[in-house]
């Protein structure tokens, strides 16, 4: 399964870069209002990761839409466009698949509108997970969005976004969904320190101690 990170957070950013975890960084208009210098901002992410950056048009008919994307591919080709799903979103779709711009579909809530945009060419489907169909429950439409994608061959990947908590991050991992993306509290939560773990390592410290005091492993495998 992918990690990504739903942030701008470089400090974050480098850290996942650094554990080996990090597939890319997902970004939306709400997160680069953040920033006042979207480009330089888009650079730094880039240069801290080796992975994709996914960036959202912020136009709302399809003709300023594909004009967006080409600019935001041609800013770089590590960028995949995030298109609504909408009547504007998937017109402009179909045609920037015909230049093979990589596309991700986003504001997705039915698995109606995940099938239509894998038609489209998407790269990655990305459903809200936090805000599926409120008639059910959202991993019950989770699943069906994998399974409708699944049943008609999608080549696309589901990337599960608004994901809040561990246990909707097991459930997407449990479903086998592709990928997911992940903001940077739930990021520190996943890999901070447990207490039972770190309890299990403390133990593991005092009987080393007791035996070989301060001196490390590698120490004692070069003392003779």
């Amino acid at each position: 399964m992918e990690i990504w990170l739903d942030s701008i957070d470089t400090a974050t950013i480098a850290a996942a870069a650094k554990l080996g975890l990090l597939a890319g960084i997902t970004t939306n208009p709400r997160i680069l209002s953040k920033t006042h210098n979207i480009a330089d901002t888009l650079h730094k992410i880039l240069d801290l990761q080796t992975g994709p950056v996914a960036v959202q048009v912020t136009a709302t008919d399809t003709e300023a839409m594909i004009d967006e994307a080409m600019s935001i591919y041609a800013f770089s080709s590590r960028c995949i466009v995030k298109i609504p799903v909408n009547r504007a979103g998937l017109q402009a779709m179909h045609r920037l698949r015909q230049r093979n711009i990589p596309l991700m579909a986003t504001a997705v809530l039915f698995p109606h509108q995940a099938l239509l945009a894998s038609l489209q060419g998407a790269s990655y489907i990305a459903p809200y997970f936090s805000h599926l169909d409120a008639g059910k429950a959202p991993d019950a439409v989770m699943q069906n969005i994998v399974d409708v994608l699944r049943i008609n061959d999608s080549q696309a990947k589901v990337l599960a976004a608004s994901v809040k908590t561990l246990e909707q991050f097991m459930t997407s991992a449990m479903m086998g969904i592709a990928a997911l993306t992940i903001k940077t509290e739930l990021f520190q939560e996943l890999i901070e320190d447990q207490l039972t773990v770190e309890t299990f390592l403390q133990g593991f410290r005092s009987d080393w101690e007791k035996t070989h005091g301060k001196l490390s492993i590698q120490q004692m495998l070069h003392c003779e």
